[in-house]
């Protein structure tokens, strides 16, 4: 049965779950939901639309649509109902902090 979306003021069902392989990674995802007190369980979800089509690995064979959207390893939520519609530029900025953060927070000593 799917569940709903973590994210507040979003009332869609299904989507991404958390990349809980990636313990970092579910860290930033929390973070960007801006949910206070509140921790994501293995049930969590976020939906495709806090996602742009740039966060999906297009894989085709034989020119067919792909059955399933898979997200890129990288791919962190960022588009909210309460954050303002912002510039191609400043999205991308932000990406890039984040997976620059996320790269330095990754690497082994």
């Amino acid at each position: 049965m799917p569940t709903e979306c973590c994210v507040p003021q979003c009332t869609n069902r299904g989507g991404h779950a958390f990349p809980w392989s990636q313990k970092d990674r579910v860290k930033i995802w929390t973070v960007v939901i801006l949910r206070d007190f509140w921790k994501p369980t293995i049930h969590s979800v976020v939906c495709s639309n806090h996602f742009n089509s740039s966060d999906y690995v297009c894989k085709t064979s034989f020119g067919t649509k792909p059955l399933q959207k898979k997200l890129k390893p990288t791919a962190v939520p960022h588009i909210f109902n309460w954050t303002p519609a912002e510039s191609s530029a400043t999205l991308k900025r932000r990406k890039r902090h984040i997976q620059r953060e996320f790269k330095q927070n990754t690497q082994v000593w």
